[in-house]
């Protein structure tokens, strides 16, 4: 069973493109919910209202990449 805590690991390295700081570090990660078949969503939010689209899309792919994929067995949305 996948918990929080391995999926908070796992993002560990994710970074914001812009200040190049972490999102777990910076407190970004507001939610992270599992489902009973391991499927993970990880809801953020961006240092500012204004900071860029393609910021929040660099940052979500990023998630995705750490938390999905077939060696994880598990699905992820952002």
């Amino acid at each position: 069973m996948i918990t929080e805590e391995d999926v908070l690991k796992s993002i560990e390295d994710v970074v914001d493109p812009e200040v190049q700081v972490g999102i777990v570090e910076m407190n970004l990660v507001d939610e992270v919910d599992i489902s009973s078949d391991n499927d993970v969503k990880v809801r953020f939010h961006l240092t500012t209202p204004f900071c860029p689209a393609q910021f929040a899309y660099a940052i979500a792919l990023q998630i995705k990449d750490k938390v999905s994929g077939p060696a994880r067995g598990k699905k992820s949305r952002c």
